[in-house]
């Protein structure tokens, strides 16, 4: 047989589509070809209706909302100033004492121990930049980009009259990029200092967050006690914490300096610090003088190398140097150290 192929479909006619119900275009003269046709106008035809969307009858479940969990917010009790950038206040009397941290002092004793590490971090700088390889490699390199740059015109012949460079032009255009290439080593070295540095000033910043690190409890939560002596039942154990592990001393009723324990008679300081003014006044010796009548007996902390002051306090009272670690990936560089220094009641000889 012959293959006639396939050939599409045929497009249905005026009247098939009509009839059919499918939807076209109307000519404009539709009506009249239709009754040339001896067919009725369209609109006495009727048309399929579009059967409208059936609708999910089923109710549902209305969603109710969330109870969202109440939270307590306990109130914090109005707190000391601490007074860190302006002398203290001749309001109050000129007495000392010295007791545990209150809750209205919570705010001041963080504020102290912020400051205190700063004042660890500005030691840093000094001890590196003090140090004896830091100067040595600072002036090496020092030495090295200005005889490069004007190393040749120093010679016997300039020498009989040195002021003679002063007129030769090569010689002060040198000079004159010398001198921004000597300001430009100078802030890369202070720069890399305190990128060294930048672990204490990040510790500083986080002091309120990790507050429990440097008081060994919640001073957060302690901070909403309103009365010490007779504190809520949840509180209690915190307020006692509170009253055998920190150490305060106040003048004029503002904190000046403290120290943080952990529980128990083998302790090991998290924290303490004092106001810069007073710390010559050696106030970090009555706090470790306070900790010991409290019936400790075994004492360690860790200082770094270059807090030789504090490291000369802890000395006096008895402490060893019992570790050493590095303390950042700089250390050959820098030579600081996190010394660990111990103490122990049983080891004194009376």
């Amino acid at each position: 047989m012959q293959n006639r192929g396939i050939y599409p479909e045929r497009p249905p006619t005026l009247a098939e589509a009509l009839y059919s119900g499918k939807k076209f275009n109307k000519p404009e003269n539709g009506d009249e070809i239709l009754e040339r046709l001896g067919l009725p106008p369209t609109s006495s035809v009727p048309q399929k209706k579009e059967e409208a969307p059936r609708r999910n009858l089923k109710k549902e479940p209305k969603k109710e909302p969330k109870k969202e969990k109440k939270t307590e917010i306990k109130q914090v009790v109005k707190q000391v100033d601490a007074h860190l950038d302006a002398p203290l206040p001749d309001t109050s009397e000129s007495k000392i004492h010295a007791q545990f941290i209150k809750p209205e002092e919570c705010e001041a004793v963080l504020n102290l121990q912020m400051d205190y590490i700063l004042k660890r971090k500005s030691d840093m700088i000094k001890f590196i930049f003090r140090s004896r390889f830091f100067m040595s490699l600072f002036f090496l390199l020092l030495s090295a980009v200005s005889y490069n740059r004007i190393g040749e015109y120093f010679n016997p012949y300039t020498m009989k009259d040195p002021f003679s460079l002063l007129k030769n032009g090569y010689f002060l255009d040198d000079l004159f990029i010398l001198f921004f290439q000597v300001l430009l080593f100078i802030a890369i070295s202070f720069t890399w200092l305190r990128i060294v540095s930048a672990p204490l000033e990040k510790e500083s910043k986080k002091v309120a967050e990790n507050a429990e690190q440097y008081f060994g409890c919640d001073i957060k939560q302690y901070a909403s006690v309103k009365n010490v002596n007779k504190p809520r039942k949840e509180d209690r154990d915190l307020v006692k914490q509170v009253k055998e592990n920190t150490y305060c001393i106040n003048y004029r009723d503002v904190p000046v300096a403290f120290l943080a324990t952990t529980p128990g008679k083998e302790v090991k300081i998290v924290g303490f610090a004092v106001r810069r003014v007073y710390i010559k006044a050696e106030l970090l010796k009555d706090l470790l003088g306070m900790m010991f009548k409290s019936g400790v007996r075994k004492a360690e902390v860790e200082l770094f190398n270059f807090e030789e002051f504090d490291i000369g306090i802890f000395r006096k009272i008895g402490f060893t140097r019992t570790k050493r670690e590095k303390f950042s990936k700089w250390w050959i560089l820098t030579g600081v150290t996190r010394d660990t220094y111990s103490f122990d009641m049983d080891d004194i000889e009376f």
